[in-house]
């Protein structure tokens, strides 16, 4: 900025041989214009933005900003940075640039992720370089941001004239609300129900109106909503939950996943609404599960995401007949995807924005953003739009106390993302995974001294946990597509992998010989096995068919959910399992922990909550302030109950002008 190098992620800004310190507040503030630079930015966006919900008067904005003018040397009658707009706002008159790729400061990633990523996405075009002339060709243009608060937003979609966006807005708590906003100014209509909660809406031909799957006193539905008259009315009756809802307007055909009669396993569902008929289309193999259909522009085939596990994802895609194509390995959460076209794909993960041709070409076009998701990518070649939610999230470790659990104590504090937190059983120790380094790696406090463990970065870490005698850490790694059990040893300061194969793994715990027990997809199952790293020897349980468990704190019964019907089972090692009935609302993945009585888990809302077992009563442990993520396994551990804490400090859907 000018001649300034700053990071907001460190909170410094060095200029020749000065260096300044910024104010956390002035750092996101300056962040958020530098991703506008030379646009007027009001004072009401920026208090809607940085003090919703907060009651503080016009001087708190006042001394933001002369904070700023203060660390940049700044002169308020001739601004060379931030300028004021009398009776408006603010802005940027700074010159704002990527630095070049081999600048000295380009590996401390000075310019903040979401600035990063604007100028990376929307300055220089997506993609560059025609591969093929198969291969399209996408520039961006003009950006229009569509919503500016941190709002739980989920599942928008887009008209296809892009004139109307519709989405859910969630408050933990409250009714779910359905949103159809008008593009072009921003109008919005509202429609609620008592009792249902509505998922996946997409706009019908009619703008008005919106379908939606919809669940009422756990009876599901796809149902329409007309937000003119206020109306809900039932279209098809579902057997249990959906994945994912899409509609086809020229065709009057709608997809969306189904429960299998026999099993949780969900695959892709047409409904032909010109002869009423609904017959399933994908196979998916037992204990997979496919989400998220969309068709392609032509209506021919239909994309959608298969799951081995909870972050373990593929693309496929199938036509009308039921011929399925895989397009993608496996790999890291896929966290947004549309068709560009009938023959390319664009796709978002941990690792980037990727193009993906029908033939299964890949080409990675962005780079990942370590605190941002990028999600929910819609493209609209009719009107040359790209929809996409850009949601900023930080995750911080945070402990429970059970014996007075409205109060929590802060295990970790930093500007990355810090989870799969896990405490030694003598409590002297801990263990987390963490993105200081703009990566995710290991660490380790213990002794009021904090290290990253050395050669433990890979694209995914999950599944800490300790050992009996409080030296070693066994946790779940993965690298490219294989995975493997990497354990810590403290003392010694090593760390080992072994490696397994390309198929899932979750590590279940140390058992009472001090061996890992974890659980492994094995072709089309799961299987229970134990590693001993003293011998390197693996034995199996082929019988028993796991796909998440805990150790009881005695180790001496293991409960496990059943990774084809997703039911809970308790097994002591010797008798046979023994099923545990659990609530049908009472989801269970990597979100949960056991003590002798029962089971905590977080819900779809990140409220913690408990299970106990003989009496089947469930009850909220904690609700505000504290939100925990639902994908990070937490940890009971003598009075506490420890998780990732997670604050969302944007999430907001952007438009941008896009050539094809």
């Amino acid at each position: 900025m000018n001649q300034w190098v700053v990071d907001c992620k460190k909170l410094t800004a060095v200029h020749a041989n000065k260096k300044v310190r910024l104010e956390p507040k002035a750092a996101l503030i300056l962040q958020y214009m530098a991703a506008r630079p030379g646009q007027i930015i009001n004072r009401e966006e920026l208090f809607n933005q940085f003090w919703s919900n907060q009651v503080v008067t016009e001087d708190a904005l006042n001394r933001v900003i002369s904070s700023l003018r203060k660390a940049f040397d700044d002169n308020l009658s001739e601004p060379q940075y931030i300028a004021t707009i009398r009776k408006t706002g603010y802005r940027l008159v700074a010159e704002v640039a990527p630095l070049p790729s081999g600048s000295k400061y380009a590996k401390r990633r000075v310019i903040s992720s979401i600035s990063f990523f604007l100028i990376i996405l929307f300055t220089f075009p997506l993609i560059t370089r025609i591969v093929s002339t198969t291969e399209p060709t996408i520039s961006m243009g003009s950006m229009q941001r569509l919503t500016y608060n941190t709002d739980l937003k989920l599942m928008p979609n887009l008209s296809e004239d892009g004139t109307h966006l519709t989405y859910i807005e969630s408050d933990i708590g409250e009714m779910d609300t359905i949103v159809l906003m008008t593009v072009k100014n921003q109008r919005k209509e509202h429609f609620s129900a008592y009792g249902y909660e509505f998922m996946h809406p997409v706009i019908t031909a009619k703008t008005n109106s919106v379908l939606a799957l919809t669940r009422k006193n756990h009876a599901h539905s796809i149902s329409l909503i007309d937000l003119s008259n206020d109306t809900i009315k039932h279209i098809v009756e579902l057997r249990g939950e959906s994945y994912g809802l899409n509609h086809h307007i020229k065709n009057k055909t709608l997809v969306f996943t189904q429960e299998h009669i026999n099993s949780k396993t969900h695959r892709l569902t047409i409904y032909d609404a010109l002869i009423d008929l609904i017959e399933p289309l994908s196979t998916p193999p037992r204990g997979l599960t496919d989400k998220y259909p969309i068709f392609s522009p032509s209506g021919l085939k239909i994309a959608y995401i298969r799951s081995k596990a909870s972050s373990d994802h593929a693309l496929f895609t199938v036509d009308l007949d039921g011929n399925e194509t895989q397009l993608s390995n496996y790999q890291t959460t896929i966290s947004g995807y549309d068709w560009v076209d009938d023959e390319h794909l664009l796709y978002a993960n941990e690792q980037g924005v990727h193009l993906l041709a029908l033939t299964g070409e890949t080409k990675t076009i962005s780079a990942p953003l370590p605190t941002n998701i990028l999600s929910n990518l819609q493209i609209s070649s009719n009107t040359g739009t790209l929809l996409f939610s850009l949601q900023q999230t930080n995750l911080k470790g945070v402990a429970l106390d059970l014996t007075q659990p409205k109060k929590a104590l802060p295990l970790t504090a930093s500007n990355s993302n810090d989870s799969e937190l896990s405490i030694s059983p003598d409590a002297k120790k801990m263990g987390f995974v963490s993105t200081r380094k703009g990566y995710k790696t290991l660490w380790v406090r213990g002794n009021n001294h904090l290290s990253s463990i050395n050669n433990s970065k890979f694209d995914d870490i999950y599944d800490l946990v300790w050992s009996t005698d409080n030296q070693r850490i066994a946790a779940t790694v993965k690298q490219s597509s294989k995975y493997g059990i990497a354990i810590y040893h403290v003392e010694l300061d090593n760390l080992h992998v072994t490696w397994l194969s390309s198929d899932p793994v979750h590590v279940i715990g140390w058992n009472k010989h001090n061996r890992v027990l974890y659980a492994q997809r094995h072709h089309l199952h799961w299987r229970l096995a134990s590693y001993n790293s003293a011998t390197s020897a693996h034995s199996y349980y082929p019988a028993i068919n796991v796909y998440q468990g805990r150790l009881l704190p005695d180790k001496k019964s293991l409960l496990y959910i059943d990774a084809v019907t997703r039911t809970l089972w308790q097994w002591d090692f010797n008798n046979k399992p023994k099923k545990i009935p659990i609530p049908k609302q009472m989801t269970l993945d990597r979100n949960w922990d056991v003590d002798l009585h029962g089971i905590y888990y977080i819900d779809t809302n990140g409220i913690v909550k408990y299970y106990k077992m003989d009496n089947g009563e469930i009850k909220s442990i904690m609700d505000h302030p504290y939100t925990f993520s639902f994908q990070s396994r937490p940890q009971v551990r003598l009075h506490g109950f420890i998780g990732a804490n997670k604050t969302v400090t944007n999430n907001d859907f952007w438009l941008s002008a896009i050539t094809l």
